[in-house]
């Protein structure tokens, strides 16, 4: 589950919004936290497509790993954050020398109100966009496994993978890149 929050992540989540109010301005302050010299600083990195407690504890991760920690601890101090798809065309990546092709999504967290959608990545602060497309948990996980299933198939791993792309398939039937991985 990409999702789960530690009692540690709770705390760290309820300390960064302390003072702030509710929605919007809550959402920031957490955001501020994740990436705050002197105590947490997120830091990415491309390919570790970690659950929200992992990139907690690891302090990285790439966007799904943020967006993951991000929803998780939004969630945690009872601010509705959720996986959104950036609009654009979903990436088709080549590793270099390699022949193998995978599917990919940039994904952020978003808040929604009824006139405008708060989109929080690893920027310092928010951006307000227009069009996005909002992922279930469900499909967000399907997502997660198969980021990891990518991965596993890049490293010669190709059972780990195919495990991993088959939970894909099956908890979001209706997602394409999820079957496009699968037959990679």
């Amino acid at each position: 589950y990409p999702f789960a929050v530690t009692p540690e992540m709770s705390a760290f989540a309820k300390e960064a919004t302390r003072g702030c109010r509710s929605g919007k301005e809550r959402l920031t302050c957490l955001q501020h936290a994740l990436f705050d010299r002197d105590g947490f600083e997120f830091v990415y990195a491309a390919h570790a497509t970690l659950s929200a407690d992992r990139a907690f504890a690891e302090q990285r991760g790439n966007c799904f790993a943020f967006t993951a920690l991000f929803v998780a601890l939004a969630r945690a101090v009872g601010e509705d954050a959720r996986f959104v798809a950036v609009p654009a065309a979903p990436g088709v990546g080549r590793d270099a020398g390699e022949s193998l092709v995978i599917v990919t999504e940039h994904v952020v967290a978003a808040a929604f109100e009824p006139d405008r959608v708060h989109v929080f990545d690893f920027q310092q602060g928010s951006d307000t966009w227009a069009r996005l497309h909002p992922l279930e948990d469900r499909v967000a996980s399907a997502l997660f496994h198969s980021n990891r299933g990518g991965r596993w198939v890049r490293q010669g791993a190709a059972e780990a993978g195919r495990a991993e792309l088959e939970l894909a398939v099956r908890l979001a039937a209706e997602w394409p890149p999820g079957w496009v991985n699968l037959g990679v």
